[in-house]
């Protein structure tokens, strides 16, 4: 496994793994687009969509530790 840093990265694949990072966040914020279990669920969030959230919790964080800007809308 070749090991890569961001730095190696041109500045147009910075920003493309940026915009992928910020994809794959999307998808996993339940925030945009509530499932119908979250409703009657006691917090207001189902499991699966609070496991989602947690995720692009840690998408944000590594983003964060490589240096990479995500445009997080």
């Amino acid at each position: 496994m070749t090991t890569m840093t961001t730095d190696s990265l041109t500045e147009a694949q910075q920003i493309t793994l940026g915009q992928m990072v910020a994809d794959a966040i999307d998808r996993r914020e339940p925030g945009r687009r509530w499932c119908d279990d979250c409703q009657p669920a006691p917090a207001g969030l189902c499991q699966p969509c609070a496991d989602d959230f947690d995720q692009a919790d840690r998408y944000k964080a590594l983003a964060a530790v490589l240096g990479v800007e995500v445009d997080d809308q």
